[in-house]
């Protein structure tokens, strides 16, 4: 199958603040990794499927390519699929 705008949908994983910063609430790098992403992504009409984004943990992604299906694991936390 071609890749076209209409077929394309997107899953959205990462953008954690991993380093907190005492007395800092401005938006840390992940935050507006996701904020910019969201736009380009809304620009695209490109809509966003399924989310696991920010906290203060990372994580590591395992992405099924026949079935589209992600498997997102983190260090304290439930595997959860999307």
């Amino acid at each position: 199958m071609r890749a076209t705008p209409r077929n394309i949908v997107a899953k959205l994983v990462g953008g954690a603040k991993m380093f907190l910063s005492s007395g800092d609430s401005s938006p840390g790098v992940g935050e507006q990794n996701i904020t910019s992403v969201k736009r380009i992504l809304k620009r695209k009409r490109i809509p966003v499927i399924a989310e696991n984004t920010g906290g203060n943990y990372g994580r590591c992604v395992e992405f099924y390519l026949d079935s589209g299906k992600l498997i997102v694991k983190a260090i304290g936390q439930e595997d959860k699929e999307m």
